[in-house]
């Protein structure tokens, strides 16, 4: 596959599907080491007119991903394809990302810009994957964690869902909220929509299923003992959108086996710890002395 980054995403996701399904999963994974290389030169090249000029990281940002096109064809196509043997180079790039500033001074909100490729890239996956019931894939995702380094050189561990550096970047002053509407935003662009078929209200249900869903898991951890931080878009997974997700696996047996096996469960695991997993996240975060606005359920009985 070529690195050339002049390329649309849809082209990448396509030539990255034609490969997967022909089972040229080697090819795909090479190509994610050219995305790697492509990734480091835009960002010293954006780096160097940037450093010092910490109001302009928005634009630096939307300019960064959006000329990834590379990666981001190739992580849809994982996703669609619902093909794990090349989620170990998919993570190996998240990882890249991440380190890619490790060490450099200057402004934190400047530094942290390529954070939000490797977030913007773990987030559309996931909503490419709930989308085509690539379950799979959700699995990964919502079970691996991705190595991370903070103010020392001993490395650190957090699911992506749970990354401080994914979800509550410096770039956008920790704000999980505006992450969100600033991923969302990207993803309406014409040549996202062309490629994952989502937009408008469509895109909107999706996304803030997935989200939704990766609650669903860090409650699970939180249960089984493990300290999960989680920046959910809090409070606006409405009820009467991610109901149905809860609805159709309920009652679309494949869907609801699917969907648990995302968390490493069956249906009936699933089912019996929803009450306790949705108080779970009320209490954690919107209940007492909560921040944020709770506006999804808190129960859920089915029809």
């Amino acid at each position: 596959m070529t690195t050339n980054n002049t390329q649309s995403i849809v082209s990448h996701y396509k030539r990255a599907t034609e490969l997967l399904t022909k089972g040229h999963s080697g090819a795909v994974a090479l190509s994610f080491d050219d995305s790697r290389q492509d990734l480091a030169k835009q960002w010293a090249d954006l780096y160097s007119l940037i450093k010092d000029k910490p109001g302009d990281v928005e634009d630096a940002t939307s300019k960064l991903i959006t000329g990834q096109s590379q990666s981001i064809g190739l992580s849809l196509a994982m996703a669609r394809c619902d093909d794990v043997t090349v989620f170990r180079e998919f993570k190996r790039l998240l990882e890249f990302v991440i380190r890619i500033n490790q060490g450099v001074a200057g402004y934190l909100s400047v530094v942290s810009v390529p954070n939000l490729h490797a977030g913007f890239l773990y987030m559309s996956t996931a909503v490419m994957a709930l989308h085509h019931e690539s379950w799979a894939v959700m699995q990964s995702l919502l079970s691996t964690p991705i190595e991370w380094f903070s103010q020392s050189e001993r490395p650190l561990y957090s699911f992506g869902f749970a990354h401080p550096y994914l979800f509550h970047p410096e770039a956008f002053g920790r704000s999980a909220t505006k992450t969100h509407d600033f991923y969302r935003k990207i993803l309406n662009q014409d040549d996202l929509t062309a490629t994952t078929g989502l937009r408008g209200e469509l895109l909107l249900d999706e996304y803030l299923r997935t989200n939704f869903l990766m609650c669903l898991k860090g409650a699970q951890l939180i249960q089984q003992g493990q300290h999960v931080g989680m920046w959910a878009d809090f409070g606006r997974f409405y009820a009467q959108r991610v109901v149905r997700l809860l609805d159709r696996a309920h009652a679309d047996r494949p869907y609801g086996e699917g969907m648990s096996r995302s968390l490493g469960e069956s249906p009936k695991e699933f089912f019996s710890e929803l009450q306790a997993r949705l108080k779970i996240i009320y209490r954690n975060f919107w209940g007492e002395g909560g921040n944020y606005l709770w506006e999804s359920l808190t129960s859920w009985e089915p029809q």
